[in-house]
């Protein structure tokens, strides 16, 4: 039963008042059990673990199997953003200030409770996208599982003020600040938004996403703030660079992707492994559900990942080629010379490399299971980053242009590199003469 179809069944039946006090004795219990020999590992984030002991100290003395009871009894489990406004309001001294990601971490471990021991997740549909592929960490001792036990499926998006509630009050802060979100993930992360993996096993794949930025600081927030938490869950090996123009010319993206490519490249994660799977993803765009891995296909396949996007209603239409987010190896990048340097202001560079992709000839793979959703943070046309007039002309031109423009043609300088605790930040001069690129280099 959906989280509100439940709620609206406990109320019916038992009134507000009987559903709160059922939700919040499934909350003790799930608590008690924390301290105990239930193993709530795989829901319960790293970073909850010091929170434990304090949240039993504060509501011991509950007797456990009597909430085992009524738990099975009511099967409630009530949306994240009512169970903070009820635990605030009647145990302040336990929940104030706790992040509804804390919240839904402990929904998620009583739903695991409830289910009966070695029973899977029913109706759980999930792709494999590995086949013979895993990034190996020496180190340590096997590999991740292909599905990742931390997958969720499906999660809440909100793009608003009210999506976020503390001790019962809206966060007009909406979406966190960098600094937030810096904290939320601090034990996880390496200075520069670097994972190195869970600490039980090897990640399958290790990710470079890379998000070329310009004057997008709240879609920049969401993007960070979601997307961190997606990573995780799919226990990938990943860094997240945001790469910026440092100069006062129209927005290339091509030149920026490219720029941000020949950095990440040759970036190692804690063992000495690289990264094999560079994801070109635009800043607006979320995904709606963790089963859709950020990883690439080998050989002559290309894995675009966000192909359907709620903007078109969730069907592949209306123009769209290749963009969004894609994922290529290190070898499909350099075969297809990178993204065109060409293209100057808004559109074109996406469907340049649709062409690149078909003159080589690569295939596009894209899922076809329903969970493949992904959101747009809706916009207004970006400042510097006018519609290029001449994107259909250059785009005739695509094919003859392919072996000199590309990576072997990029004539850009990286400014500026800052190790966020979130993410790390690239600054890149364009468009430069060989004058300008000889200067820079001395």
């Amino acid at each position: 039963m959906g989280c509100e179809m439940a709620w609206r069944f406990f109320v019916r039946r038992c009134g507000a008042c009987g559903g709160s006090i059922l939700i919040i004795l499934g909350i003790f219990f799930i608590i008690l059990r924390l301290g105990g020999d239930y193993q709530a590992s795989r829901t319960i984030s790293v970073y909850d673990v010091k929170l434990r002991s304090s949240l039993q100290e504060c509501l011991g003395g509950l007797g456990g199997e009597e909430m085992r009871k009524k738990m099975r009894m009511s099967s409630v489990v009530a949306s994240p953003d009512q169970l903070v406004v009820l635990l605030s309001k009647y145990f302040p001294g336990c929940f104030k200030n706790r992040s509804k990601k804390f919240i839904v971490d402990l929904m998620n471990a009583i739903a695991a409770a409830l289910e009966e021991p070695g029973k899977e997740k029913e109706d759980f549909d999930f792709e494999s996208p590995w086949g013979n592929r895993s990034h190996r960490n020496g180190n340590r001792s096997s590999l991740c599982p292909e599905q990742s036990p931390l997958l969720q499926g499906p999660f809440h998006i909100a793009l608003d003020n009210k999506g976020e509630i503390s001790s019962g009050e809206l966060r007009w802060n909406w979406p966190p600040t960098l600094e937030e979100v810096a904290l939320e993930y601090q034990i996880d992360l390496e200075l520069g938004g670097i994972y190195n993996g869970p600490p039980d096993c090897t990640c399958r794949g290790a990710s470079a996403v890379i998000v070329p930025y310009r004057d997008r600081a709240e879609h920049l927030r969401f993007f960070l703030h979601y997307t961190h938490e997606l990573l995780r869950r799919q226990q990938l090996c990943y860094v997240i660079i945001v790469v910026e123009q440092d100069d006062d010319k129209t927005f290339n993206k091509g030149q920026v992707m490219n720029s941000a490519f020949q950095y990440s490249k040759n970036l190692t994660f804690a063992d000495g492994s690289k990264i094999d799977c560079f994801i070109f993803h635009d800043v607006d765009i979320l995904s709606e559900d963790d089963r859709v891995i950020y990883t690439c296909r080998d050989g002559k396949t290309l894995n675009h990942i966000a192909p359907y996007i709620d903007k078109y209603e969730y069907r592949f239409c209306c123009g769209v080629t290749v963009g969004a987010a894609m994922g290529y190896t290190r070898e499909q990048f350099e075969e297809l010379n990178g993204y065109s340097n060409e293209y100057a202001g808004w559109g074109g560079e996406d469907d340049d490399m649709n062409e690149r992709i078909k003159l080589k000839g690569f295939e596009i793979w894209r899922s076809e299971r329903n969970y493949t959703r992904f959101k747009m943070v809706r916009h207004n046309g970006d400042k510097g980053n006018p519609p290029n007039d001449n994107r259909l002309e250059l785009l005739k031109q695509a094919e003859k242009r392919q072996p000199r423009d590309g990576l072997n043609s990029l004539r850009t300088f990286i400014t500026s590199v800052v190790r966020h605790p979130s993410h790390t930040r690239l600054k890149v001069r364009t468009n430069l003469t060989n004058e300008e690129l000889r200067s820079m280099l001395v």
